[in-house]
């Protein structure tokens, strides 16, 4: 839960500068140690046979990161977006200003052409009230040693996701008792309706027998009941 206040402390005291320093220099993920270039695409997918368990007005709707091996063109992205990083700066009481979170630099191009091959993919989700974009650093560690990587930010379970219509907070976070188990097992169905997109997504080359999943705390608690869909896989 505190991961994004260690990263920045870390990386600011190893520059030798204190974390909430305004004029602090460029700060930078770790370098991803692999051989291949990366890519990024950001992808907003819409389970239309599913309501929001949080909002259920509302049809379910994931942002999906998806880190892969690729040629080296293209902008940078933002390690996140300005709303993003002062909704995060606040909601954990960070000492830093509202966009430091935005200034991180990664080591991915954004909507980068895929290099060819078939792959391997794995899948992250992140631990409860944080999103995709605290796993960035193993997406872009696996990314360069040939996998392709998607990371699922489950709405209303982080502190801030921005969608396309603007910035969703964590519900689930707020709620009295216990909301964690259901969430668990809801980010399970989440899971398997991100790999069969993906699986027939023709910008990338997925091995369907070589599908693994990872996950921070909440994100790495179960497995989901149906995942893959096709026989002959492995989770990790």
């Amino acid at each position: 839960m505190k991961s994004l206040m260690v990263l920045v402390a870390v990386i600011a005291g190893l520059l030798g500068v204190p974390a909430a320093a305004s004029a602090a220099p460029e700060l930078s993920l770790p370098a991803p140690g692999g051989p291949l270039p990366i890519g990024l695409r950001t992808l907003h997918l819409t389970d239309q046979r599913r309501a929001d368990p949080w909002v259920p007005e509302k049809r379910r709707e994931l942002m999906v990161n998806v880190w892969y091996p690729a040629v080296p063109i293209g902008r940078a992205p933002l390690y996140m977006t300005n709303a993003e990083s002062a909704a995060t700066v606040a909601g954990r009481k960070l000492d830093l200003p509202p966009d430091a979170l935005s200034k991180v630099r990664v080591h991915s191009r954004e909507n980068a052409p895929s290099l060819p091959g078939r792959r391997p993919l794995v899948v992250l989700s992140p631990g409860a009230g944080n999103n995709r974009i605290t796993l960035t650093s193993v997406a872009e560690h696996l990314a360069a040693q040939g996998f392709v990587v998607a990371g699922i930010d489950h709405a209303y379970e982080a502190w801030a996701t921005e969608f396309p219509d603007g910035l969703r907070q964590c519900v689930a976070c707020g709620l009295p008792g216990e909301p964690w188990p259901a969430a668990i097992a809801n980010r399970a169905v989440d899971t398997t309706f991100v790999v069969d997109t993906l699986l027939k997504d023709r910008r990338w080359s997925i091995d369907a027998t070589k599908i693994g999943m990872a996950g921070h705390s909440a994100g790495g608690r179960r497995p989901p009941p149906r995942w893959p869909p096709t026989g002959g896989s492995r989770r990790a």
